[in-house]
């Protein structure tokens, strides 16, 4: 009789990697897709608030200057929404709205950047 408490035994072959099908490129660019999709419906609403508040807040410029900085924090808000919905039943799928997020936020923060600093 074995004692349960003993971990399993493994065996001396390495793990194959999880194999890449078109199933699951069409899952990740799905998952990109809908991502962006989420963000699109998501601006359209905050664009109501975020206009007419950063105007009266930073000048005539201000609304749009929070509506162009803004994806690059709704979209990785979209992104950690679906993964944590998807991460369990379609992983490939909750990985290309994670991609979605931070490419976002990467490309934003770096035009922002480049704006701000060499402009």
């Amino acid at each position: 009789m074995s004692n349960p408490y003993e971990s399993p035994k493994t065996t001396s072959e390495p793990m194959e990697p999880p194999r890449i099908t078109w199933r699951t490129i069409g899952a990740f660019v799905g998952g990109f897709l809908a991502c962006g999709v989420m963000t699109f419906v998501a601006m359209l609403g905050m664009g109501m608030i975020a206009d007419p508040l950063g105007t009266a807040m930073f000048g005539p410029y201000g609304g749009i200057f929070l509506l162009a900085i803004s994806p690059g924090f709704v979209t990785p808000l979209c992104s950690v929404i679906l993964w944590a919905f998807m991460r369990k039943r379609n992983r490939p799928f909750a990985i290309g709205a994670v991609t979605a997020g931070v490419s976002a936020f990467l490309v934003v923060g770096g035009c922002y950047t480049m704006f701000s600093v060499g402009g």
